[in-house]
């Protein structure tokens, strides 16, 4: 049969799957077995389905998993967001936009410690929001504000979006990693841009908060100096070459649990929650393998296939430049409905071979993934950030917060133009590691 007749043929029983509700790493799963048998043997494909699972998933640096995932989870139990706020509430909660400024600074902080932008989101949101609305923020922008915010851990290390890609692109965790810091640091200022014009402009939206005195400013920072101690341990080990990013992942698991315990036992706050900290991490990591797992079969199949290849000679009369731009238009509409996880793992086996033979980086064009991932979180109908937030602050309507991440999905695609026009701000400091 046609390569190209198959293809359409699976690509179709996914979406069809999918759509009625299977999970997608099973769907993923079937639709790569049945492939796979079309194009070779039932023999072939159960083969496959006995052995293939268990190579791909058997992977040192796959244990960087769920030390991530478990970061994020006791950086929240360890109250860092709630510090990081209070910092960046001490200093900058008096300049114009400073509130919202202070919470993209304490999602900046968290993002150091937390792999996951939907668990910033839920952390900050619980802090931000209600200490915004009580400053007299409209609660939109607040709400928009920390939705937008929690995607830097996106792009800060640790970043479980980087690792997933790192494996299904096999391009260097570290380097990709390291590529994030900048990217994420632009984001930051870009925001705060943003936020300083919405306060100048409509100052109702976002009043000037408390001077605070620099003794109190100061002693705020305190409680940050163990989340920055395992920051410059863990993303220096791996920048300069002393620890392996795997061996950088125990260490910043080892050290926020440390953090934790320590704030428990300071605030008295519940062990139950340290008990659903583990639990959480079990949980989403066996979701995560499996998304891997079915989508290294569907992986199989698509090489099978050499739909890469296919793809590349389809498009072999374009210029790079605009192969990216429909990339880039593919990836939006995918935000609409996929999660991001789902959308690594659909796109990478075929987009990651396809942009690097046009001579494309990977490692810059995984940056470039993770920001249209960052966009996908603010879209809707499925733009989890925002639907965190409507978790966790109930009272506000889910048509308001989509209303307040509207200016940071500008600005987000403003940076994300930066970043394609100057790749250097992605691959500058990646080059100078050792």
């Amino acid at each position: 049969m046609d390569p190209i007749i198959v293809a359409s043929l699976i690509v179709a029983l996914l979406l069809f799957l999918i759509f009625i509700g299977m999970p997608i790493a099973f769907a993923l799963g079937i639709s790569g077995v049945i492939g796979i048998a079309v194009l070779r043997s039932m023999g072939v494909a159960l083969d496959v389905l006995g052995t293939y699972p268990w190579g791909r998933v058997l992977s040192f640096l796959l244990t960087l998993i769920p030390m991530f995932i478990l970061m994020g989870q006791l950086a929240d139990v360890g109250g860092i967001s709630k510090d990081a706020y209070a910092v960046g509430y001490k200093w900058l909660g008096h300049i114009p936009g400073g509130l919202g400024m202070a919470t993209v600074a304490a999602a900046t902080i968290f993002g150091a410690a937390s792999g996951a932008s939907t668990a910033a989101a839920a952390a900050l949101g619980k802090v931000c929001v209600p200490e915004m609305r009580k400053y007299g923020y409209d609660s939109k922008l607040a709400a928009g504000c920390v939705a937008s915010a929690a995607l830097l851990d996106i792009l800060i290390p640790p970043s479980l979006g980087m690792v997933i890609y790192g494996v299904m692109a096999e391009e260097s965790i570290g380097k990709l990693l390291v590529a994030g810091i900048i990217p994420g640091i632009l984001t930051a200022l870009n925001f705060a841009i943003l936020l300083y014009f919405i306060a100048k402009v409509r100052p109702e939206m976002a009043p000037l908060g408390p001077r605070t005195g620099w003794k109190e400013r100061f002693l705020s920072l305190r409680g940050l100096m163990w989340v920055l101690v395992l920051f410059i341990l863990v993303m220096g080990g791996i920048y300069s070459g002393a620890v392996t990013p795997t061996e950088a992942g125990a260490i910043g698991a080892f050290g926020t649990l440390v953090i934790a315990l320590i704030n428990i036992r300071r605030e008295g706050a519940g062990w139950r929650r340290l008990k659903e900290a583990f639990i959480e991490t079990t949980n989403t990591t066996a979701m995560v393998f499996a998304l891997l797992i079915g989508a290294s079969i569907f992986s199989l199949f698509l090489a099978m296939l050499n739909l890469p290849g296919l793809l590349a000679q389809g498009l072999a009369g374009l210029p790079p430049v605009a192969v990216l731009v429909l990339v880039v238009l593919a990836y939006i509409p995918l935000g609409m409905f996929l999660d991001p996880m789902s959308m690594l793992v659909l796109t990478i086996p075929v987009l990651h071979p396809l942009m690097t033979s046009l001579g494309y980086d990977g490692i810059w064009f995984g940056i470039i993934v993770m920001k249209l991932i960052e966009i996908s979180l603010l879209t809707p109908p499925v733009g989890l950030n925002v639907y965190v937030i409507k978790g966790v602050v109930p009272d506000l309507r889910l048509e308001d917060i989509f209303k307040g991440v509207a200016p940071f999905l500008v600005v987000e695609f403003i940076t994300l133009i930066i970043l394609i026009i100057f790749p250097q701000i992605i691959l500058w400091l990646p080059g100078t590691m050792k």
